[in-house]
């Protein structure tokens, strides 16, 4: 049921957008952009999200519903008064200085949670039994929603008070009758708190990438308030065509995933399989939330094989697309020109998916600033640096995701150093658009164990909460302990929601695949490539003089030694002079230096360690 035509007519001129245009005289013309307009722009895009409203379990009426209330405090004359050239005087009358600041967030927050309860009932259902939605639930979607500026933002009862007596709570209640008729969503229905719990998680970050993208004018021009006296005819002829072109732009419209045609079809350099590609090209993967953990000898393929195993995720249709995290930028870079003549088998020829690279220094990566498209191209098989057209192999990244680190995760396929992914599970500022990007997405971190116990608790972090939004994980290593591996399983588990069922996982094969799932634990041995199997011959020394004696006969024949830093000073002392006095130090006895040059650098209090 629409408004009456007063109140409508007077929400028309609210601004929801403004920027000015040109100075005339002293002062600068604003053109504006009307706050409904915006709220269904951003609307448009959350429905047109690639797999939003699936991800989320929302009919696409239910999500845009949603997601448009996110501005809602906008109406609030503490900001409508940022711009006084825009001051909505059709509903608040003349302009005045004297009003109160606030933040459009909590007062968003504030006007869905105590003001407009009766008028937005109709939007929550009931189940079988009768059982509706309470209070507390119904927060945790205002949350959601309320929180787009990347911090969470909560009700306040003194401003609930003064907007009941306000203008504004009438015009709340009738924005959100025009977009129920905008939309005409059907009932919720309640939810589980676990659940609940992670919508609330994905709303949040659907609706700060919405807004991201619906906020931009280059893409949604903006329009007068005669443009929107109809606006169910704007979301449907402006909103929604401008929301698929846009996404277009910024890198974010649909991608076809290839089907799994093998190891050959990503890699046609690779002859022939090592076991452990072999092994992940066959093993039976679950179909839910999976984790698998490689461990195998550095140069056995280890990455071609977890890229496998995530492009066998994505053609089963249980994850949309990869991010690929290391220990250091150099190894991203690296990682960002090995993926760059693979990334696009993983998906149709006819699609043009980005591959970007997220960490503080990506821009100055000559290989990945040279790959982004041209602003705004419309298409990104756009036009080459020469001018011509680009091959279908050609790398690309649209230059909105590769413009800053926290969209690049929202690419198709990202390359970054893990503490891009590890802000997500922090209490940072817009940790849900990170959540976003991951969300979906097959993690793959390589060098799991290359993390001091802090980043190591943040990683489990990150895999229970990758495991707890539906994700799958691959972890990568030459050398994990046991005890590691126990700890990145139970997180996962956890994540799973499996805390009462532990499983202890013991084998000591090398190499070796764990896989995990809903469905229990399985430990996969594995050959190792041929070529790279070692014997290392083993002996005890009896006693402390003994060692000192291999030493330095070790040494005198050109030998590499190394000691112990552990041992202690004196003893480190002890040997370096037995070193010196039996090794000849001569010009082209390199070895002979190294050690003495070695024993110095560990002898020096300053530099133990």
């Amino acid at each position: 049921m629409m408004p009456s035509a007063p109140e409508f007519n007077a929400l028309r001129y609210f601004w929801g957008k403004a920027r000015p245009t040109a100075q005339i005289g002293t002062q600068a013309a604003v053109v504006m952009h009307p706050l409904i307009a915006h709220m269904l722009d951003v609307a448009a895009v959350a429905i047109s999200l690639p797999g939003s409203s699936e991800r989320l379990g929302l009919d696409k009426r239910q999500l845009g519903m949603l997601v448009a209330l996110h501005d809602i405090g906008k109406l609030s004359p503490a900001f409508q008064k940022k711009v006084p050239q825009c001051w909505p005087e059709q509903a608040f009358g003349f302009f005045t200085a004297a009003i109160e600041d606030g933040r459009h967030d909590v007062e968003g927050i504030t006007l869905l949670d105590l003001v407009c309860q009766g008028v937005l009932a109709p939007l929550f259902g009931e189940n079988a039994e009768g059982e509706g939605w309470s209070a507390a639930d119904k927060a945790q979607l205002w949350r959601a929603i309320a929180g787009h500026h990347g911090v969470p933002v909560a009700t306040k009862n003194g401003a609930a008070r003064k907007f009941k007596k306000a203008p504004v709570a009438v015009y709340a209640c009738a924005l959100v009758e025009v977009l129920r008729d905008v939309f005409k969503p059907p009932p919720l229905q309640p939810l589980p708190q676990t659940v609940l719990q992670k919508l609330e998680w994905q709303l949040a970050g659907l609706t700060v990438q919405a807004d991201w993208v619906g906020s931009r004018q280059e893409w949604f021009p903006y329009v007068t308030p005669n443009e929107v006296a109809d606006p169910c005819r704007y979301f449907w002829n402006n909103a929604l065509p401008c929301a698929q072109a846009a996404l277009v732009c910024a890198g974010l419209a649909p991608v076809g995933v290839a089907p799994f045609q093998g190891i050959a079809h990503l890699f046609a350099h690779i002859k022939e399989s090592s076991p452990v590609q072999a092994l992940l090209q066959t093993v039976a993967l679950p179909t839910g939330p999976t984790l698998l953990v490689v461990e195998d000898m550095t140069g056995s393929g280890k990455t071609e094989a977890a890229l496998l195993a995530a492009h066998r995720f994505m053609a089963a249709g249980h994850a949309t697309g990869l991010f690929v995290a290391l220990p250091t930028m150099a190894t991203a870079n690296a990682m960002f020109d090995r993926l760059a003549g693979a990334y696009r088998g993983l998906f149709h020829p006819s699609s043009h998916p980005s591959l970007a690279l997220a960490h503080g220094r990506a821009a100055l990566d000559a290989r990945f600033a040279a790959v982004i498209a041209p602003e705004d191209t419309p298409n990104l098989s756009g036009l080459s640096e020469e001018g011509g057209k680009i091959e279908a192999a050609e790398v690309c990244c649209s230059a909105w995701l590769g413009g800053e680190a926290r969209r690049a995760l929202l690419a198709q396929v990202g390359v970054g150093t893990l503490d891009q992914a590890l802000l997500a599970v922090l209490p940072k500022r817009f940790a849900t658009i990170r959540q976003a990007g991951l969300a979906g997405k097959v993690l793959l971190v390589d060098e799991c164990h290359a993390y001091d116990p802090y980043m190591q608790e943040e990683m489990l972090a990150l895999l229970r909460f990758h495991a707890a939004m539906g994700g799958s994980v691959v972890l990568l290593s030459a050398t994990l302990t046991q005890a590691v591996r126990q700890k990145l399983v139970n997180a996962f588990r956890q994540g799973l929601d499996q805390y009462s069922d532990p499983v202890e996982v013991f084998c000591s094969a090398y190499p070796l695949v764990t896989l995990v799932s809903g469905a229990g634990v399985r430990e996969l041995p594995c050959m190792p490539r041929l070529g790279l199997a070692r014997r290392v011959a083993v002996c005890r020394v009896p006693d402390e003089a003994s060692v000192f004696a291999t030493i330095t006969q070790d040494a005198a024949k050109g030998a590499a030694v190394v000691f112990p830093a552990h041992a202690g000073m004196n003893r480190q002392r002890t040997l370096c002079r037995a070193v010196r006095s039996r090794v000849p130090r001569t010009r082209g006895d390199e070895p002979a230096q190294l050690l003495a040059y070695c024993a110095r650098v560990s002898c020096s209090p300053h530099t133990r360690g």
